[in-house]
């Protein structure tokens, strides 16, 4: 019974719709049906517009994006040749060169293990490996990386308080090779409290 009254009441429901629709001339429906258009027109005029904004962002967006990622990468590329040539003059001047090879000769003479040109670099790429895994600059991982080439050159004066007169070797050094004060600082520091 009650399904029944509900499917009266949707038929007549139907009816009255359809009594409605043909009751509005046709002229009338006409006239809906091309405003409808017009706005439909609109809207797709609007969305057409709308996209060409978006285009023009994603070409914008695309264009920094690869100025982006060229600058980076050149930037990479500048820390990578820094790196080497800071790795380069350490190891290639003969200053350096000569107080590695004569603090591991006195550091023999007493006993010591090797303290030479592989020990340098050791403690070298790990200082500064282990700042880049930190996720300090590479600048900053390289100057660890000239600390630690560094450390033990005031060994050639003598094993005790090898570190503070080993800052003090470095800073004559690398001040003549004309390092910045605040670069300096910070290398003759990490090789002044080293041990």
């Amino acid at each position: 019974m009650r399904r029944n009254r509900k499917a009266r009441s949707l038929l007549a429901l139907l009816l009255a719709g359809a009594l409605t629709v043909g009751m509005v001339p046709m002229s009338a429906r006409a006239a809906s049906s091309s405003e409808i258009q017009k706005e439909i027109d609109a809207l797709e005029e609007q969305n057409a517009a709308i996209q060409r904004e978006l285009d023009a962002i994603q070409s914008q967006y695309d264009e920094n994006y690869s100025n982006m990622a060229s600058t980076v990468e050149q930037k990479a590329a500048i820390d990578q040749e820094m790196t080497l040539l800071s790795n380069k003059i350490a190891t290639t001047n003969e200053q350096i060169a000569a107080y590695i090879r004569k603090a591991d000769e006195s550091l023999q003479a007493m006993g010591y293990t090797e303290h030479s040109f592989a020990h340098v670099t050791r403690a070298a790429n790990f200082a500064q490996n282990l700042l880049l895994d930190l996720g300090c600059a590479p600048r900053q991982a390289e100057l660890a990386w000239i600390a630690g080439y560094l450390h033990d050159i005031g060994n050639v004066i003598n094993r005790i308080d090898h570190a503070q007169s080993g800052a003090i070797m470095a800073f004559r050094i690398l001040d003549k090779m004309g390092m910045d004060a605040e670069e300096l600082s910070t290398v003759i520091s990490a090789i002044g409290n080293h041990d």
